[in-house]
């Protein structure tokens, strides 16, 4: 509600929320192995942010539904 207050656009306001919940990039494994870090801990982030996005969308979704 503070950002709708403050006459932030609804819409702005969704798609910052939305992209709160995306995953990790897959990226950083590629980085982790080019600079010779921890390649295992680097694939592990991705796959269970992956995995909790699924659960972090629907509830932002929900949220946003629900205050707008």
């Amino acid at each position: 509600m503070l950002l709708y207050n403050a006459g932030i656009h609804p819409l702005s306001i969704e798609v910052a929320a939305i992209l709160l919940g995306v995953p990790t990039a897959t990226v950083s494994v590629i980085m982790s192995s080019e600079m010779e870090g921890d390649v295992k801990f680097a694939s592990t982030a991705v796959t269970l942010s992956t995995l909790l996005s699924l659960l972090s969308l629907c509830l932002w979704s929900y949220l946003i539904g629900f205050l707008y």
